[in-house]
């Protein structure tokens, strides 16, 4: 009835309701069917008038349907609809939807149309005629993994009187793919009433009118629209007025004391990076990022403007260790960087068990001076440990764990986390940490075996047990899930969980789009990459993922966009230069310019120890003595062995072909971690064996290779796969085949072109085969 503003707060004038939610009344026990039925026909009224205006309700639920004295439906609480099509940041900071009534793709992150509406109204119905959800556990993330991919119990199990017909219409609002559902709420309606038939106990007389239905379906949408103008134009408001007062960059504290002791700094810095995280309203630049003003020699002032920061936080550290009460000296100021001004400074000294003490009291005077809201979860924040050293030796730990992907700083990290949590064995955030270190040593192929998998996930797990609202611990538990077993749906609905406490969460946005890669969803996967990168933005490693993605898309003007973004960051990392050039075989087949971008790596980095870039000089390097000179091991010494007996195949040196290939073979075989179930392990040795003349072998390991890691599960890694299967197929004179694999690579996204074909000499054995011109001239 009015939207106001008493001293400088605002306030709406709502109609008061009498009666009493559809949540009461179930709880209260068995309803009647048709009772049931004449409340959802009228919620459907209210949402075809709501979808017609455009909107997404996105909460609908028991307790958000309300009936009035005289039998009256509304619904209520449109807080976190929003206009179809727009970003639900416009709309509101909280968690879109409420979890036992979400819809599939809002636990997945995707975009929400009215279908998902119509997929919480199956789930209400359900809930109403059962007297129980269908889908149910025993936390957060056991719900969600139900509704993403269980059915639930057949309704006339649970109660013999529900109509088939009724029953049948639920199931279909409860279908996994929007597309599956009804196209409407008046559809369904509709459909109802055919099912059951024009009962009169199953509506309220006082909506047989239907003009009367109309004028309050009317009045309902207008209500409704106007909500979400006002929320709308009040965020926009707030948005223009205060968009520079809402990005925020902890300069890394500066370390007063003793080198050994920078970690200590970092530590602080970090705490207060995740504590200003979780709070609305506020987007605060990544730890990668910031951490680059400890080596850019930049005055802070300008850094945080490069980074399109608002506001800085910055400071100092001193730890007295030889006091004997061990004194922690933090000095902190907090500067609007369009001026300079010093908003807020102060100096604190406490004991080291005062610690978190100061990490919250910092984080309260910078939210304070900010104006922005603190979260709830932000307020009951309690200190990850009482035990100071095992803190410390936490800190130690993400020191080496944040420094590289090196096996040696990886198992650093595990022995000062163990060390961690033998002084406290509660202690959540370690046992998280942990994890990641385990799953990450299981990804990147330095321990493949059962054992290090299971430590990835019972450390996770125990985090979640001990915390479980804690962000960390999801994410962890994502990983494994993602990292060691490759089961992208509960990785998903982890990160979501942890997405939820954190929201702004650079890495967690990256973990999301690795995953919706593999899946295949590249739409998303790019979009979540480009939101980690704005999170992040000094992150070569996330422009190089969105120019990835992009690629894959064969989208070869945006690649090219982020690929120079990501040489621009960082100039002596490799990778980018090949991908560069990789671009322009892809595109156009242009081997000059390719190696005009490869030579751009010259005096910056080495690339003759990456196996991607063995496999483009094979492509553009007239010399295949000097690449053979030049090549060099490495990490991967298997694959190096096998690009050098692949070159002399080339040349036709058969002797020291076959001497590099039993190489490989005999590591391969040596090393038995990996088991039968490792997809690459088998690609490599039928690889082995293609080179070594043992063909039966080389295409039963290609084979297998393939068919544990099909691209339909690894959209990302599969393919390189399928390539080596060709190329074993193709040693084995099996050619028809070995040009089927490639028709497969063609018409998925990838890193495969038509160019591409043409130029590499690999398949020159094939360029007589009538398909393989085809595919070499396909537009």
């Amino acid at each position: 009835h009015e939207v106001g503003e008493h001293e400088a707060r605002p306030f709406f004038v709502m109609e008061y309701l009498k009666g009493q939610s559809l949540k009461e009344l179930v709880d209260e026990g068995h309803l009647p069917v048709a009772q049931v039925l004449g409340i959802i026909h009228q919620v459907c009224d209210g949402l075809s008038a709501v979808h017609a205006a455009g909107i997404v309700h996105g909460d609908i639920k028991p307790s958000n349907v309300h009936i009035g004295d005289q039998g009256r439906i509304k619904i209520l609480d449109f807080g976190i609809a929003k206009p179809k099509g727009t970003e639900r940041q416009e709309l509101s900071g909280s968690t879109f939807g409420t979890i036992s009534y979400m819809s599939p793709e809002q636990i997945n992150g995707e975009e929400v149309s009215f279908a998902s509406d119509l997929f919480s109204l199956g789930v209400v119905m359900y809930e109403a005629l059962t007297g129980r959800r269908p889908f149910v556990g025993d936390y957060e993330a056991a719900i969600l993994y139900s509704i993403v991919n269980d059915t639930p119990p057949a309704m006339r199990t649970l109660r013999a009187d529900i109509p088939v017909g009724v029953e049948d219409a639920v199931n279909r609002l409860l279908q996994k793919q929007p597309s599956g559902r009804y196209s409407s709420a008046a559809e369904f309606k509709a459909d109802l009433l055919r099912k059951c038939g024009e009962r009169s106990d199953a509506k309220p007389a006082r909506f047989r009118n239907r003009l009367t239905r109309l004028k309050y379906s009317v009045a309902l949408a207008l209500l409704a629209v106007l909500i979400v103008i006002v929320l709308y134009n009040r965020s926009q408001k707030d948005n223009e007025e205060r968009v520079v007062e809402q990005t925020l960059v902890v300069v890394p504290f500066e370390n007063l004391g003793s080198a050994e002791e920078s970690y200590f700094a970092d530590g602080m810095t970090d705490a207060f990076i995740t504590n200003l995280a979780r709070c609305e309203g506020l987007r605060v630049i990544s730890r990668a990022s910031s951490m680059h003003y400890k080596s850019s020699g930049k005055d802070f002032l300008e850094f945080g403007r490069e980074l399109g920061a608002s506001h800085a936080l910055t400071g100092s550290v001193h730890w007295e260790r030889d006091s004997a009460a061990s004194i922690v000296r933090v000095n902190a100021e907090l500067v609007q960087l369009s001026d300079g001004v010093d908003l807020w400074a102060d100096s604190y000294e406490r004991t080291l068990d005062r610690i978190f003490a100061i990490q919250s009291e910092i984080a309260r005077e910078v939210t304070g001076n900010l104006m922005v809201r603190v979260s709830d979860r932000s307020r009951s924040a309690t200190a990850p440990t009482g035990d100071l050293d095992a803190y410390d030796f936490y800190l130690r730990g993400n020191s080496y764990f944040n420094r590289s992907w090196d096996q040696g700083d990886i198992l650093l990290a595990i022995e000062m986390y163990r060390k961690a949590l033998a002084r406290d064995s509660l202690f959540a955030l370690a046992y998280a940490m942990l994890a990641r270190c385990h799953a990450s040593l299981y990804w990147e192929h330095y321990d493949r075996s059962a054992e290090r998998k299971s430590s990835a996930r019972q450390a996770a797990a125990k985090a979640v047990k001990l915390q479980p609202a804690l962000a960390e611990g999801h994410l962890a538990l994502g990983y494994c899930h993602y990292h060691c077993d490759l089961e992208y749906g509960m990785a998903l609905t982890e990160f979501q969980l942890a997405l939820t406490a954190e929201p702004n969460n650079s890495d967690l946005h990256n973990a999301v789009a690795a995953v919706k890669r593999r899946q295949g969803d590249l739409v998303a996967s790019v979009e979540n990459f480009k939101r980690a990168l704005e999170l992040d933005p000094l992150s070569h490693l996330k422009a190089f993922d969105v120019a990835l993605t992009y690629g894959m898309m064969r989208d070869v003007q945006n690649a090219r966009k982020y690929v120079d973004m990501a040489i621009s960051l960082a100039p002596d990392w490799p990778l980018s230069y090949v991908y560069d050039a990789w671009m322009h075989i892809v595109s156009d087949g242009d081997a000059a310019a390719a190696r005009a971008a490869v030579a751009e790596a010259n005096g910056r980095c080495n690339l003759n120890e990456l196996p991607y870039y063995w496999w483009l000089g094979r492509i553009i390097e007239r010399d295949c003595d000097r690449s053979l000179r030049n090549m060099s091991p490495g990490n991967d010494t298997v694959a190096y062995f096998l690009h050098k007996a692949q070159l002399c195949r080339l040349v036709n040196r058969e002797a020291a072909q076959r001497a590099y290939a039993d190489s490989a073979s005999a590591l391969l075989e040596r090393d038995t971690q990996y088991g039968q179930s490792d997809a690459r392990r088998q690609s490599y040795l039928g690889l082995a064996y293609a080179n070594l003349g043992r063909l039966d072998s080389a295409i039963s390991y290609g084979r297998r290779a393939v068919e544990l890691l099909p691209t339909t599960v690894d959209a990302f890694d599969a393919p390189f796969l399928v390539v080596n299967f060709a190329e074993i197929l193709m040693m084995a004179g099996e050619l028809d085949s070995a040009v089927e694999q490639l028709e497969h690579l063609m018409s998925i996204p990838g890193f495969v072109s038509p160019a591409y074909f043409r130029l590499d000499p690999l398949w020159n054995p094939l360029r007589d085969h009538p398909r393989f011109a085809r595919l070499m001239t396909t537009s």
